[in-house]
């Protein structure tokens, strides 16, 4: 016999899961659709990276060419990315913005801002 579901008590019926069928289907369309809602802000963290470290990026001359760069924390933990971006305004259709030009992709020099007032902050 297992040991009960984490959730609502139940014994699972096959092997020593912690999740019975039921809360176990709940769990992954859960994750499923939390992967789908901020598939758009890893794609930013992604681009964010190759602009940066990538020498084949087509930006790669304007970033890391420059000497821009990623603070060590975002670079090497996508969810301590996550969760600034989350408690600073992210939301699906808006895109990461450096405050300052000059300076690297860090927590005190982004924001989340929409396509027009980034093609505002443009380096001439």
């Amino acid at each position: 016999m297992g040991y009960p579901c984490t959730i609502c008590g139940k014994v699972p019926r096959y092997g020593k899961t912690t999740f019975c069928e039921t809360c176990l289907r709940r769990y992954e369309r859960e994750v499923d659709e939390r992967q789908r809602r901020t598939k758009p802000m890893y794609n930013s963290w992604d681009g964010m990276k190759d602009r940066c470290y990538n020498r084949k990026c087509d930006d790669y001359p304007n970033y890391g060419a420059r000497g821009i760069q990623v603070c060590e924390e975002w670079r090497t933990d996508y969810f301590a990315f996550q969760e600034w971006s989350l408690k600073n305004g992210w939301a699906k259709g808006l895109t990461l913005d450096r405050i300052d030009n000059d300076k690297n992709y860090e927590p005190g020099n982004c924001r989340w801002t929409t396509r027009k007032v980034q093609n505002q902050n443009k380096r001439r």
